[in-house]
């Protein structure tokens, strides 16, 4: 399926908006993961008092992961394991399994995902006031640190055997902890909801007016909230990867923060990859993956792992065509 039109990102669509517990969702959000995070919960007879405790004790698990997982946290595993060299560090059971299905999908991908790039996107500067094309050579050197066989895990413990090596849990840890806190809703007695982290999201349950969420796709260039289409699913987890978050502009040219690990350059042939699949860790991961892999090599992957689909957007001759799997072009509207 192919046509002329673009996509950026997902955004969950609500029919009407309030608070009344039931048919319509109590919401909250809160700031995680340098981003904002929005618990949506539907159709419960749980009180509003406890409704808000759970939604607490689930944004405090999420909270918790990220500091474990967050290069930016002192005690954190990520900063203990790259601290420790080349020595194994006993690490948490949740940061032993992101870096475990991080690895798995790197081998399933051919390190079109690959958590060791953290050193390569550190000198594009991204998230700096004033983000730059690194040197050459610079760039070189840090490629050279790159490869996720560099990584060992065993018996909850991390093993680096390569100097250099920096970690970015970016594409895959947000997943994770979006898996984890519909984990705790769920247990905790709610029937239906969503959690969305920036974009990326699980919907869980049925909604209590239909038995699909409706999740809309933003048009790439216009302003946030332009719908190009919609996703009609049943409860699934949704993980978009663009150029469009975060770039700059130099000489003419967007350079944008998804690298290709083996040039440690942005991916020129995607524009925009959103991935369906089972959990919102593998969501997050393969959006990235597919999207360095570009359009038809990318497809051809989804449409050989059967737990997962797609919309590829990418540009031609100055246009922009998507292609969706076989498995959700009847879950697709085009406005």
């Amino acid at each position: 399926m192919r046509q002329w039109l673009s996509v950026l990102g997902v955004f969950l669509l609500f029919l009407a908006c309030g608070n009344r517990i039931g048919k319509f969702p109590f919401s909250e959000s809160r700031i995680l993961m340098d981003t904002v995070v929005r618990i949506s919960v539907f159709d419960t007879k749980l009180s509003r008092k406890r409704v808000q405790k759970i939604l607490d004790l689930a944004f405090q698990e999420m909270a918790l992961i990220e500091s474990r997982t967050s290069i930016h946290v002192d005690s954190s595993d990520i900063y203990r394991i790259e601290e420790a060299g080349q020595k194994p560090v006993s690490v948490s059971p949740d940061t032993y399994r992101i870096l475990n299905e991080a690895q798995s999908i790197s081998v399933m991908t051919d390190g079109a995902f690959d958590v060791t790039i953290g050193g390569v996107k550190e000198i594009w500067k991204f998230d700096s006031v004033q983000p730059e094309v690194p040197e050459y050579d610079l760039l070189q050197t840090r490629l050279s640190s790159v490869g996720y066989k560099t990584l060992s895990l065993t018996d909850n413990h991390v093993f680096i055997n390569h100097r250099g090596v920096h970690l970015d849990l970016g594409g895959v840890a947000k997943g994770y902890i979006i898996d984890c806190g519909v984990a705790v809703l769920r247990k905790m007695g709610i029937l239906a909801g969503i959690v969305d982290a920036g974009g990326d999201m699980r919907l869980f349950g049925y909604h209590p007016d239909r038995d699909v969420w409706y999740v809309g796709i933003q048009h790439p260039r216009a302003p946030r909230g332009e719908l190009l289409a919609e996703l009609h699913l049943p409860e699934t987890c949704i993980a978009t990867s663009g150029d469009y978050e975060r770039y700059f502009i130099q000489d003419g040219i967007r350079y944008h923060h998804i690298l290709d690990p083996k040039t440690g350059l942005p991916v020129r042939h995607c524009v925009s990859v959103t991935i369906v699949t089972e959990s919102a860790i593998q969501a997050d991961a393969f959006a990235t993956a597919v999207f360095v892999m570009g359009p038809e090599k990318g497809m051809d992957f989804i449409e050989k792992n059967p737990s997962l689909e797609g919309v590829i957007i990418y540009e031609e001759e100055g246009r922009l065509l998507n292609i969706v799997s076989s498995g959700l072009q009847q879950n697709v509207l085009f406005h």
